[in-house]
């Protein structure tokens, strides 16, 4: 049976902890009602898909509707209750993992209304914030941990956060996750809706000046019914701003991460992750160009290689998302990734264009090269409309795949 008791746990509470709270439980929640704690999204996309591997290509045509209220009783408490509903509204030829439409691409994007967040929030103590519920979480740049926010249906996690925040340089947070949330419900199936866990995620960070800023972390993993998923990893980062000119800002980011099995793995392994960027901002111009290279570390022992169950993955690796399933569960002869990416605004859009070469970390392989483009222009602060393009040229992984995208959303 799906442990839904710990993701409706903070929803629960509601009706118990806050009404003792206050006798006027019900006017504060009427006033945040009227102050706008109550809010409706709106995600349309069309997403196409040509992969190299199917003799058919994939159409998919996909609505998000999300209900969220937050009101803020008081000072101390809050909380927070939303849904998410994802329809398939006219083309539906594709693979969304449990429509057994197996001869098309995969699109994964389900049909279904699910509680995507249910959490209380107390924040009565000095600098500290406890959360408990089904909650978003994310850290840092989603590397790592992520609420994987391209597809339709966001992961969350059901979990105890504790957050520190004092004035000044340094924060840290704290998490207990018992449950993952994935994007492949609500519905039972392949890839699971659901994992069951004991994941302890630690984080701290100081802020020296826009300079520098330092993050460490320390992820211990275990996944039940997944032992191969199951890792500790230790990482820091450095990144920061500099101004080179007085028309140009250097930004840059240096990661590092040592990663090996933990808990109930069976496989022994030992392996590392690293990512370099400089990004040259042109102030007078609105113009960014970066680079980088990102190694997801091979493995020593077959099935040891890095691995990223919980990212964010659309963001990294190339928007055509290739390289999902291989860094879940660890691509033994790793993955390097250098790109170069342009940014800037052309025509009232937020345009970027990257181009990526991927190679094996051990033994020399080409993986092949993507190119990806994007085009976003945002009105009237509710409205955005997104055009996107991802090519993955294949050499010695997988096939080709080009995928496109048209997403029109809106925020009331």
């Amino acid at each position: 049976m799906r442990q839904t008791w710990f993701g409706l746990l903070g929803y629960g509470l509601l009706s118990v902890i806050f009404p003792a709270l206050a006798d006027d439980f019900g006017d504060r929640v009427a006033k945040a009602v009227a102050d706008g704690a109550i809010s409706v999204d709106f995600r349309y996309r069309y997403e196409f898909a040509d992969d190299g591997a199917f003799d058919e290509d994939a159409h998919a045509s996909t609505l998000k509707s999300r209900l969220t209220f937050a009101p803020e009783l008081n000072e101390d408490w809050r909380f927070l209750v939303e849904f998410d509903d994802v329809r398939h509204v006219g083309a539906d030829s594709f693979s969304d993992t449990r429509n057994g439409k197996v001869l098309r691409p995969q699109i994964p994007d389900p049909e279904g209304t699910d509680l995507n967040q249910a959490y209380v929030a107390y924040s009565g103590f000095d600098d500290l914030e406890f959360l408990l519920g089904r909650q978003r979480i994310t850290r840092g740049n989603q590397r790592f941990i992520g609420s994987r926010p391209w597809r339709q249906n966001e992961q969350s996690y059901d979990s105890l956060v504790m957050n520190y925040a004092p004035e000044g340089a340094l924060s840290a947070s704290y998490g207990y996750v018992f449950l993952v949330n994935t994007p492949f419900g609500p519905e039972r199936g392949s890839p699971a809706r659901d994992l069951e866990t004991s994941i302890h995620l630690i984080d701290g960070q100081y802020v020296f000046n826009d300079q520098l800023t330092l993050v460490g972390h320390v992820y211990l993993m275990e996944f039940d019914d997944f032992s191969v998923l199951s890792n500790a990893t230790i990482g820091f980062q450095a990144l920061g701003a500099v101004d080179l000119w007085e028309a140009i800002r250097l930004h840059y980011r240096a990661s590092y991460a040592s990663q090996e099995d933990y808990g109930n793995n069976t496989v022994s392994f030992d392996t590392n992750f690293g990512h370099v960027e400089v990004d040259f901002e042109l102030l007078r111009w609105g113009v960014r160009a970066a680079v980088g290279l990102e190694v997801l570390g091979a493995g020593d022992v077959a099935g040891g290689g890095f691995r990223t169950p919980l990212a964010s993955v659309h963001p990294h690796l190339g928007h055509a998302d290739r390289f999902t399933a291989a860094t879940t569960f660890g691509l033994n002869e790793g993955i390097r990734d250098s790109y170069l990416r342009v940014s800037g605004s052309v025509l009232g859009a937020d345009v970027t264009a990257t181009v990526h070469s991927f190679d094996a970390d051990r033994g020399g392989r080409d993986w092949g090269s993507e190119f990806d483009l994007s085009a976003s222009w945002h009105f009237l602060d509710r409205y955005g409309l997104l055009l996107k393009l991802a090519s993955f040229d294949a050499d010695s992984f997988a096939s080709d795949l080009t995928r496109a995208w048209v997403q029109v959303s809106a925020s009331f």
